[in-house]
């Protein structure tokens, strides 16, 4: 993935799939912390360094960037799509994830099917 605003793009329809009261800003942080682990895959990164990186994305402190991404796993829990949660885990859950496994999850879906070779281009 190269292309910023497709990334973002990308990774706003895999949280929206998944989402549960999608108006919350908590799912902007999350978007931006699956745009940040998104790339550093395969690595996976810190949760504070992906803190501090949403940090400089959104200006909001760390403090309230692990409220919202934390707010956002449990609405995720309570009112997502369990089902399409389920297949971007690759995995039935049987409890909520924690913020850094969403992220994760989500950004090592996402470079898994999406294909690599723009990505390579831009290398080269």
């Amino acid at each position: 993935m190269t292309n910023d605003g497709n990334d973002m793009k990308k990774i706003k329809e895999l949280v929206s799939n998944i989402s549960g009261n999608r108006g919350r800003e908590c799912y902007y942080i999350l978007c931006c912390g699956v745009y940040i682990a998104l790339s550093y895959q395969p690595a996976e990164p810190q949760m504070k360094l992906i803190c501090v990186e949403i940090s400089k994305m959104s200006g909001k402190t760390i403090r309230s960037i692990e409220k919202s991404l934390s707010r956002a796993a449990d609405d995720i829990w309570r009112h997502g799509n369990r089902e399409a949660l389920n297949k971007f885990f690759n995995t039935t859950l049987s409890q909520k994830p924690k913020p850094k496994n969403l992220i994760w999850a989500l950004s090592e879906y996402l470079w898994l099917n999406t294909d690599m070779s723009a990505v390579k281009n831009d290398i080269i």
